[in-house]
Formats: structure tokens, C-alpha cells, sequence
């Protein structure tokens, strides 16, 4: 069988893969254009906009992080979005929770 001969409509791709890509992605980004190189007056308010559209998308990712330490990152992250932004991200934090069922410490 050649890859031309797969039909990728019935590839099944991992809800836990595309979290991490999620989570991943959101992170960097804000690393690099917020948090790190670019911090320049614009970028600031340009990404912060960014920030805060991603906490929905991040929450829904969130849910199918099986890893503890991929789960403490991504709540630092909230944290942060939370402190830079000063867009209310606890309740998705005590949300997170209920659904771990677990405190994951920072």
C-alpha cells in the first residue's frame, strides 16, 4: 500500500494530540510575541486580544491532558493570561479541576 492509496478522511487523529498541539501552539506564541522577544508596546496589545480568545479553545484542550506536568504548565499559562490580561481565568482553573479531579500543584 502507497500513501497515495490512503484515504486520510478515515484517519483517526488523537483528541490527545490535537490538545497538545493546541496548548502548544498557544504558549509559544505567547512566549515569543508577549512574554519575550517582541515586547514592545504594540505587540502587547496586539496579542492581548490573542490571549484572551484563546482561554476557550485552551479549556476544551485542557479536558484531554493526561499528563500532570502538561496540565500545571498549561494552568501557569492561564495564570499568566490572567495577570497580563486581567480577564478572569480562575473559574476555567476550578473547572479543570472538577473535570481532573485533582488539584495539580504549580
Amino acid at each position: 500500500m502507497s500513501l497515495i492509496d490512503i484515504d486520510v478522511h478515515h484517519i483517526q487523529y488523537s483528541p490527545v494530540c490535537h490538545a497538545r498541539r493546541i496548548v502548544g501552539i498557544s504558549v509559544t506564541n505567547a512566549e515569543q510575541y508577549v512574554f519575550g522577544f517582541l515586547h514592545l508596546d504594540f505587540a502587547e496589545e496586539k496579542y492581548r486580544v490573542n490571549l484572551i480568545n484563546s482561554i476557550q479553545p485552551l479549556f476544551i484542550a485542557a479536558c484531554h491532558l493526561p499528563n500532570s506536568m502538561e496540565k500545571a504548565v498549561l494552568l501557569d499559562f492561564l495564570a499568566n493570561i490572567e495577570k497580563r490580561t486581567g480577564w478572569k481565568t480562575s473559574e476555567e482553573v476550578e473547572k479543570l479541576q472538577m473535570i481532573w479531579k485533582t488539584t495539580v500543584l504549580r
